[in-house]
């Protein structure tokens, strides 16, 4: 025999003792699934019921922990924190403060000052007896909450900045000229809103 027909015969051979392969299963389809709010008792009883039709059940609680419990805090006024202010005045100017006491003891400090007309102590004070403008009190709101120095003094300046109608008496903290064009974009997109 020549070559060939003993490599053709040997293979067919092998073929013939060899095991065939096995086609590969097919995977499972996953089993039907529902969820159901853990209710004690009555869940666990549709749980066997469904699992007997070959469905799965996964169960989560009625309630979550969190929503169980109410916070037990009172939650602050916020003119009772330390921070920045903004106090407007009737024709549309308005001032800009900071504090490290509650906003509402400042604010009592500016209406009697304004009330004693006591100018040297407050701009507020100050702007109304020159400009004859009511100022606005009750309208006055917090800007933003910080106790950090670092970051009020910041903070007030950029506030100052952005509020160019401002009667106040300091720009507060020197900032650096390259921030002009970002403060000028967020107060042209805060007006826009």
């Amino acid at each position: 025999m020549d070559t060939l027909s003993l490599l053709l015969t040997s293979h067919f051979r092998s073929s013939l003792h060899s095991k065939p392969k096995p086609k590969p299963l097919l995977s499972p389809s996953p089993l039907p699934s529902i969820s159901l709010s853990y209710i004690q008792g009555i869940t666990d009883h549709i749980s066997n019921i469904l699992a007997k039709q070959n469905i799965r059940t996964y169960l989560k609680l009625y309630k979550t922990l969190k929503q169980m419990f109410k916070t037990v805090k009172d939650r602050l006024d916020p003119m009772h924190s330390q921070g920045f202010y903004q106090i407007p005045c009737s024709f549309g100017k308005s001032y800009i403060g900071k504090m490290g006491q509650s906003i509402q003891t400042r604010l009592k400090e500016h209406m009697a000052d304004t009330h004693h007309n006591r100018i040297s102590k407050s701009a507020i004070a100050e702007h109304s007896f020159n400009s004859k403008h009511l100022t606005c009190f009750d309208q006055s709101r917090l800007l933003a909450s910080t106790s950090h120095y670092l970051s009020k003094l910041i903070r007030e300046a950029l506030e100052i900045e952005k509020n160019a109608n401002n009667f106040n008496r300091e720009n507060g903290y020197k900032l650096s000229h390259s921030w002009k064009p970002l403060i000028q974009h967020l107060s042209h997109s805060k007006s826009k809103t």
